[in-house]
């Protein structure tokens, strides 16, 4: 309850971003970019895990199937929807880069998911 009162009222948020404070903790700007931009970066990254446990489990599910066509059948599927899946989050990330260096955008934080997770601290 405190945290999101301090939130609320803009006060106490040391120890919320990667960095230790916010540039301006009043600054609702700052904390919507910094939420948003732990989401989307969060979510792609569970995103990614779950399509290639996808591409593992449909591997491991063809190799136990004993020759039984319809087992083939949904590992073979699980492999699709999973590789598929793994495009659609690359071409995403390459569609957000070339917009944001055609926009003149330095950095957007979420593209580098190596960086939030080192950065990302609830203290």
């Amino acid at each position: 309850m405190k945290l999101a009162l301090d939130l609320f009222e803009g006060t106490n948020l040391q120890g919320l971003a990667g960095s230790g404070e916010f540039e301006n903790p009043a600054d609702p700007a700052t904390l919507l970019e910094k939420v948003l931009s732990g989401t989307i970066g969060i979510i792609t990254i569970v995103a990614f895990v779950w399509f290639v446990f996808l591409v593992i489990t449909g591997g491991v599910g063809i190799m136990f199937s004993n020759g039984d066509k319809n087992a083939v059948a949904t590992g073979s599927k699980k492999i699709f929807n999973g590789l598929i899946g793994i495009v659609i989050i690359l071409l995403t990330l390459v569609i957000i880069r070339v917009l944001s260096m055609l926009l003149g955008l330095d950095s957007v934080p979420f593209l580098n998911p190596a960086e939030f997770i080192k950065n990302f601290s609830l203290k």
